[in-house]
């Protein structure tokens, strides 16, 4: 027997799947679980002007890696007793490959006391990003879809790394990454 009143139970509890599901999916936006925060890419020309703007000499080293099909482009420069390379890769998939292998590289070379993950270690999306501390080496990697940002400075005194870090706070602030 056919009742207003089942119609009216049926929508209700239709009613409340659909805000429950939508709950979920804010909660799980809010969190970070619904995919992450997207950061944006930027090109190496973006990378050299800001580099430059800052004062720093970039050069092109994109003629070493002309045999290595995954890497399009590489350019450094040199901030205080830090190296910054810059590299554009064939895919977000290489940028992210490259990132999970020199992650593993950098802390090999880490000498004295350690402090890993001085930022948290972040996986979210499209961007990683992973630095490493001791006595006297200083390292981060940065993948963002098709690029990679890769800084390092081995066997310096501390306070010379610690100016060049700040110095490098400001390219990457630039940067977005």
């Amino acid at each position: 027997m056919y009742t207003h009143a089942k119609d009216a139970r049926r929508t209700a509890r239709v009613v409340s799947l659909l805000l429950a599901m939508a709950m979920v999916l804010m909660f799980l936006s809010a969190c970070g679980g619904g995919g992450g925060a997207a950061k944006t890419a930027v090109t190496s020309g973006v990378f050299t002007e800001s580099a430059v703007a800052l004062g720093y000499e970039v050069e092109d080293l994109t003629y070493m890696f002309e045999g290595d099909s995954n890497i399009l482009g590489c350019y450094e420069c040199t901030i205080g007793s830090l190296t910054v390379n810059f590299y554009v890769f064939d895919s977000a998939e290489s940028g992210a490959t490259f990132f999970d292998n020199n992650k593993s590289m950098i802390s090999l070379f880490a000498t004295g006391t350690r402090q890993e993950n001085t930022e948290p270690w972040k996986r979210e999306g499209n961007y990683q990003r992973y630095t490493l501390t001791s006595d006297n080496d200083y390292a981060l990697i940065s993948w963002v879809e098709d690029t990679a940002l890769q800084v390092t400075c081995y066997d310096y005194e501390k306070a010379a790394v610690d100016e060049s870090v700040k110095s490098l706070g400001e390219l990457l602030k630039k940067i977005g990454y």
